[in-house]
């Protein structure tokens, strides 16, 4: 394997005094004697030093105030809807819950029974299709 190649993955430890000192004088000892991985880490030190330089945007008005409005306060007409249809079609099918339930411990026939849950399953598959929750 090239010394190169081994050595070009710890530049960016040593850079940062990452490394133990025997490891690092290992390295430093290759790049006095490697042009190209002393290029490489003076490149990495400027592409550093720059990062570092660049201010950070700070814009002029505060965005969060609109956006939080936007996200919390403006009413969704549409989802909401949508929610207070489905909820009054979740209160149908939980009303027609009850009355499978009191019909099952009356001990109606087991004809009626199964009659009972088919309305009931394609009727709450029906408003599911709706909207379009399966």
């Amino acid at each position: 394997m090239n010394e190169c190649s081994e050595i070009r993955p710890l530049l960016t430890a040593l850079r940062d005094n990452e490394l133990e000192p025997g490891v690092a004088a290992t390295i430093q000892a290759h790049i006095e004697r490697c042009s190209t991985c002393a290029q490489q880490l003076l490149t990495d030190q400027e592409v550093i030093a720059r990062i570092q330089a660049v201010e950070l945007f700070s814009p002029q008005i505060d965005l969060w105030p609109q956006l939080q409005h936007e996200l919390f306060e403006t009413p969704h007409s549409d989802l909401l809807k949508a929610i207070a249809i489905l909820r009054a079609d979740l209160e149908s099918l939980r009303a027609e819950v009850a009355v499978l339930k009191a019909e099952a411990t009356k001990s109606t026939s087991r004809a009626q029974l199964v009659g009972s849950a088919l309305s009931f399953s394609v009727s709450s598959r029906s408003a599911m299709n709706q909207y379009r929750l399966i």
